[in-house]
């Protein structure tokens, strides 16, 4: 959600590529309203959040465990999410995910306060919302039709495609190590499915006969486009604000069909449901915690560490095999994403 704010030029939005301006104040170099001179970071990958400078050493420290937490906790919302997908449809799983993680956006929101959002913000939020709900349906979809270790690292791609949405919707111009990232991201990929004794063509055989690692491609691309918008949204009015109207919208849109009768009505709380809904709240509660006192380009990319995580866990819980060389191809995918990160 995937999972931010950005001071540039007018941004084009939706289809028809409506200019709507930035905060004026803004754009011409002031503080931001989160106070941040000259706007709000770029934050990729779907990830809202204003950062913040590092004070050093504890504040180190902390940030990173939280950033690490965050991914851990991401993961192990998949993994829970993969086993009740074998019994539930996909729209449930994402319901559950959505509305769990509600009242830890409330708490949050409460303690910081909320802003009243402008129009702007009402515009992103629309275009954002229906690519949102496609999103997360895409996304539990893909976890369902192929092992987490082949379907989870390609979440990677959605920094690498917002090098190019970023510059289309927000105007913004990442340095050029980003598209050295971007050329990781696509060798670790590669790198995947890559079996020598079946030839070095085999991963382009293995991508078109792996759904779910297709499905979840489309997923990044879909989070890309999400995620600058959610910047736009972001600068007007503040990340609690934004994430708590976002997930409240995301759910009360699924609720009917999640909970409708041709899937099985009420839900039944089964522990891989609980699971899912427990972690994906915690890792927001760790990734708002983390963004607060890290600048947002290295907390991404340390929470993209998921990708890792996703492999390991694939491995070792549910068994699937592969998932030793599948973790050096994930290292090169976040070695990637960690070059995007730090070029905004």
């Amino acid at each position: 959600m995937g999972r931010p704010g950005v001071d540039r030029e007018p941004a084009r939005l939706c289809a028809g590529r409506v200019r709507l301006p930035l905060d004026r104040g803004v754009a011409r170099g002031a503080p931001a309203r989160g106070g941040v001179r000259g706007g709000v970071p770029p934050v990729p990958a779907g990830d809202p959040g204003v950062p913040s400078p590092v004070a050093g050493g504890a504040a180190g420290v902390t940030w990173a465990a939280l950033s690490l937490a965050s991914a851990l906790a991401w993961s192990l919302a998949d993994l829970f999410a993969k086993r009740a997908l074998a019994s539930l449809p996909p729209v449930r799983v994402a319901w559950v995910r959505t509305a769990l993680a509600l009242p830890v956006l409330a708490a949050v929101a409460l303690g910081t306060g909320l802003t009243r959002p402008d129009g702007v913000f009402w515009a992103a939020f629309a275009c954002a919302l229906p690519l949102e709900i496609a999103a997360a349906l895409l996304y539990q979809h893909a976890l369902r039709a192929s092992p987490l270790g082949l379907a989870a690292p390609y979440l990677a791609f959605t920094p690498a495609f917002l090098v190019f949405t970023g510059r289309w919707i927000l105007g913004e111009a990442p340095a050029g190590p980003a598209y050295l990232g971007i050329g990781f991201v696509c060798l670790g990929a590669y790198l995947l499915h890559l079996e020598p004794r079946l030839g070095w063509a085999e991963p382009l055989r293995a991508l078109a006969r792996e759904r779910g690692s297709r499905l979840m491609l489309a997923v990044a691309a879909l989070y890309s486009v999400t995620s600058a918008l959610g910047k736009i949204a972001v600068v007007h009015s503040d990340p609690a604000t934004f994430g708590l109207l976002y997930y409240a919208a995301l759910t009360l849109c699924l609720t009917p069909w999640a909970l409708g009768p041709g899937n099985g009505g009420a839900p039944r709380w089964s522990p891989d449901l609980l699971g899912v809904g427990i972690f994906s709240a915690l890792m927001i509660l760790a990734h708002f915690a983390a963004i607060r006192i890290a600048p947002a380009s290295y907390m991404i990319a340390l929470k993209r560490t998921s990708v890792l995580w996703s492999i390991l866990l694939g491995g070792t819980v549910l068994r699937e095999t592969g998932w030793r060389r599948r973790l050096a191809a994930g290292a090169v995918m976040v070695a990637g994403v960690g070059l995007i990160a730090g070029s905004f």
